[in-house]
């Protein structure tokens, strides 16, 4: 290999002393993609369907029990200071529901495993909501073989409530392209403890 001609030493010196060292812009292009990654993430959060909720005590989020007492005795919740009516996450039983529509109101605390398991639940006051708005849900519901639940609700404030594990979306009338973004949003992410999502 030649030596390196004075020219070349020239040219490193100039250069070392004249312009900046490498490593700034590696660091500068370190801390831009870090920022744009963070945008990104923050931009995502804030576009995702509902609104998160308040979340209880870690220790009571994935809890089978309740002051010592098994949720398996008490599947409607009962007592329980859920942070949201309807609720999107907190003690529940042991035990899930199948997926899919009910005319009947599935108890609290089973639907709450069914969002841990990454369910999403349609609640809806039948008294609120119109027999064609019920049609509408039934037929969107039927579509997800798997990961939602449609479900009566009486005591609902609003026609519609829509909850995966710590979000809610209240809707005051049916909306069938929000309720398909909220599912395709939330439904098979998995919450246990220690899960990935």
């Amino acid at each position: 290999m030649p030596a390196p001609t004075h020219k070349t030493h020239r040219q490193g010196a100039q250069r070392r002393s004249n312009g900046v060292s490498p490593y700034v812009f590696v660091g500068v292009g370190a801390v831009a993609i870090v920022a744009i990654a963070l945008a990104i993430t923050l931009l995502s959060q804030t576009n995702r369907p509902g609104e998160e909720t308040p979340l209880m005590a870690a220790q009571f989020r994935n809890a089978h029990t309740w002051l010592g007492t098994s949720m398996d005795s008490n599947s409607s919740g009962d007592g329980i200071p859920y942070t949201t009516d309807p609720p999107t996450h907190g003690p529940h039983t042991t035990f899930l529901t199948r997926w899919g529509v009910y005319k009947e109101p599935v108890p609290k605390a089973i639907l709450i495993h069914n969002m841990e398991d990454g369910g999403v639940v349609i609640w809806y006051n039948p008294s609120l909501l119109s027999p064609e708005g019920l049609k509408l849900l039934t037929d969107i519901v039927q579509g997800y073989p798997q990961h939602v639940v449609l479900t009566p609700y009486p005591s609902l404030t609003t026609p519609i409530a829509l909850t995966a594990w710590g979000r809610i979306l209240r809707l005051s009338a049916m909306d069938a392209g929000k309720v398909m973004d909220f599912i395709n949003a939330y439904k098979g992410i998995d919450h246990h403890a220690g899960a990935q999502p």
